[in-house]
């Protein structure tokens, strides 16, 4: 998915950085309920928040912060993605223009790139 070529980038923010890593916890952790039976196939498998946490060198309770943090911000992996794009483009009045709400972030994402 997309935020795992964004987490791949070196020139994200750590809350950048955060908000993507919460937006895939949140992606892949799987709600409790029902029955839980314990067999020997399942038993090895790590919780998501430890997969992850290894995967990114980073706690559990790191990635469990980074999934409420996204949780809150409610912005849209996609929105994410087109606001890197506007950011890489290089073009100020372009960023200024989208911080101004002159333009939306997604037509000016589709201009970045062109």
């Amino acid at each position: 998915m997309g935020d795992a070529n964004q987490l791949g980038r070196r020139n994200l923010s750590p809350d950048q950085y955060s908000l993507l890593r919460g937006r895939r916890y949140n992606r892949t952790k799987k709600q409790h309920g029902g029955e839980r039976e314990s067999s020997a196939q399942n038993e090895h498998l790590p919780k998501t928040a430890e997969a992850l946490a290894t995967r990114h060198g980073v706690s559990r309770e790191t990635i469990k912060r980074d999934g409420q943090f996204a949780a809150a911000v409610g912005v849209s992996p996609r929105m994410v993605e087109a606001a890197s794009k506007v950011i890489d483009s290089g073009v100020p009045d372009l960023v200024k223009a989208v911080e101004g709400g002159e333009i939306k972030v997604s037509a000016a994402a589709e201009k970045g790139t062109c």
